[in-house]
């Protein structure tokens, strides 16, 4: 199996610092995923992170689906940049495998 996403990497510098950065994967066609945003503490509230969030939206602006993943105050930011909650939908995740250890007989079983 193949698989032919593209991603996107969008960065903010003052001179030679960076100060922002933004990246999304996508299907190429439909779907695409925005997996960061980070815009360095003291250069926000600069309209840095809106910024990044034009330049993705110039090139996936006309996907039928984009998706994100938002907390805290990131859930008013993507607001105020045109996203909307996504209906009842629940994060749902995928934990990493415990290694639990079981006692068969005297000898220790790892799983």
């Amino acid at each position: 199996m193949c698989a032919s996403g593209i991603s996107s990497l969008v960065s903010a510098w003052e001179g030679r610092k960076l100060v922002g950065i933004g990246n999304a994967i996508s299907d190429g066609y439909l779907v695409v995923y925005y997996l960061h945003l980070l815009v360095h503490p003291s250069f926000q509230s600069r309209g840095i992170g809106q910024l990044i969030m034009k330049k993705m939206q110039e090139r996936y602006g006309h996907f039928h689906m984009q998706m994100l993943t938002a907390d805290g105050r990131a859930i008013a930011f993507y607001e105020k940049v045109g996203f909307v909650r996504a209906g009842e939908t629940e994060p749902l995740r995928i934990l990493p495998r415990r290694r639990t250890l079981m006692l068969i007989g005297t000898r220790p079983f790892r799983m």
